[in-house]
Parts: C-alpha cells; sequence; structure tokens
C-alpha cells in the first residue's frame, strides 16, 4: 500500500497542474489599450449612426414617439451583434485596470440606447439614454484618454448638450405656460368674485335708509327742538348694513388691486 501513495500522490499533482495550465489557455490574454480604444471608438461610431436615423424626429417637438424603418431596425440588431461580440470579449479578458470594466459598461449603455431607438420609444427616454451613454463615455475619456476625446466623441458630447439645453427649454415653456395658465385662471375668478360682491355692495347701499332725508329732517325738526348732532346712532339692522358696505367696498378696492397687479406682471 505505502509503494502505490507516490504514484497515487504523483498523478494527483499532474492532474491538478494540467487542469491549470488549462484553465490558464482559457482565459485570453490582457486587452491592450489600443484594443479598448478601438473598441470604444467603434461603439461610439454605432451610437451616432444609430442617432443619426432619428435625429430630425428629436428635434420636432410635436413627435410622441420616434419611428424606424425596418431596414434600419436591420442595422441597429447589427450593431446589437458587433456590441455583444466586444462585451464577450472583455468578459473574458483578464481585468487587471478599471479601463476594461468601464469599457464592458460603455458596451451595455450603447446597447440600451440601441433598444430604446429600436423599440421606437418617446424622444425623452432616447434623450435619457444617450445622456446616460455621455456620462461612462466622458468618465472613460478623462481618466483613460488623457482628455482627448476623438471627432467623434466631441460630437457625442455636443450632441448631449444640445439636447440638455432643448430639454431644459422645452421644461422651462411648458412651466411658463403653466403659471399663465394659472394666472388667467386667478383673474376670471377674480372678476367673478368682483362682480358677485359689487352686485351686493349696490343692494347693501339701495336698503340702507338714506342719510340726506335724515339730515334734512334733523335740520327741520322744529316741534321736537333736535339738533343735527342729537340724531340717534345706527343700530341693529342699520349698523349690521353700514359695516357690511364697508367691508364689501373694502374687499372691492383689494380685488382691483390685486387684477391691476397680476395683469401688469
Amino acid at each position: 500500500m505505502l509503494k502505490h501513495k507516490p504514484l497515487k500522490i504523483i498523478v494527483i499533482c499532474c492532474l491538478l497542474l494540467f487542469i491549470t495550465v488549462l484553465s490558464g489557455c482559457a482565459h485570453q490574454d490582457v486587452l491592450t489599450k489600443k484594443e479598448l480604444n478601438n473598441s470604444f471608438n467603434q461603439s461610439t461610431d454605432y451610437l451616432l449612426e444609430t442617432r443619426g436615423m432619428v435625429a430630425e424626429q428629436l428635434k420636432d417637438p410635436t413627435v410622441k414617439k420616434v419611428t424606424v424603418t425596418t431596414n434600419q431596425k436591420k442595422h441597429i440588431e447589427h450593431y446589437q451583434q458587433q456590441i455583444r461580440k466586444q462585451q464577450e470579449i472583455i468578459r473574458n479578458s483578464r481585468y487587471l485596470s478599471n479601463y476594461p470594466r468601464s469599457m464592458y459598461r460603455y458596451n451595455k449603455q450603447v446597447a440600451a440606447y440601441l433598444i430604446t431607438v429600436k423599440n421606437e420609444q418617446s424622444p425623452q427616454a432616447i434623450n435619457r439614454n444617450f445622456h446616460s451613454v455621455t456620462k461612462i463615455g466622458t468618465f472613460i475619456v478623462v481618466n483613460y484618454l488623457n482628455s482627448r476625446p476623438t471627432n467623434n466623441y466631441r460630437l457625442v458630447m455636443a450632441i448631449d448638450d444640445y439636447s440638455r439645453t432643448n430639454i431644459d427649454h422645452q421644461r422651462s415653456t411648458a412651466k411658463q405656460k403653466k403659471t399663465t395658465q394659472y394666472q388667467q385662471r386667478l383673474l376670471v375668478q377674480a372678476n367673478i368674485i368682483l362682480g358677485i360682491f359689487s352686485v351686493i355692495l349696490i343692494i347693501l347701499i339701495y336698503i340702507q335708509p338714506s342719510h340726506q332725508t335724515d339730515t334734512l329732517e334733523a335740520l327741520t325738526d322744529v316741534r321736537n327742538s333736535r339738533s343735527l348732532f342729537d340724531r340717534p346712532k345706527l343700530q341693529g339692522v342699520n349698523l349690521a348694513l353700514s359695516w357690511l358696505t364697508k367691508v364689501f367696498l373694502i374687499t372691492i378696492v383689494a380685488l382691483i388691486l390685486v387684477t391691476n397687479y397680476m395683469l401688469g406682471r
């Protein structure tokens, strides 16, 4: 039994060595920076070509969803296959640096953008995905390309900057339009209330006793010997009507001032 143990140990060691060699051969060599740069440029080309298919539609504010022809979808599917091949190469390579990981994320985001366009989604969704691609691509340019983007990637950044500016402008316009509509509704409501209060004020003034008649009677009332300053003060309903008249008059003046202020804005 002791004679066979060294032989078993040797066989086991040989098997382990063989498995280790096979494992090492199964992995590809480390991707060079030139290969990763080529992958970056190629994915950027696919991104721009896909963007060009729907560029005119993205500029049209009336477009709710983009449309892509059957031939264009075939081109997009070809781009997706090429990106999948690049992803497979990167996934099987040795990650000795962060550049391959970043390239994997970049290609993945480009693939997501291609799907968004192929599925004919809204311009807002397409621009959001394009911005996500640009953020990862800019990270790669800054950290691994010495902040020297290629001409194609400069075009990507310019497109993203334009689309973001356009989105901000659309949001600002929509907000301004909403504010204007809100102000118009307030003006209509203020005018309605102003009209109602004016009618009520007229009725209050009409149903109150005439102060001119009371004053004239006070001046000519010789029998009771009451002077103008001896007239009794308002009480009860007459006092309430007097206060209501003052309140509605002040409210009407305030509404007029507020309405004029809103019209002047």
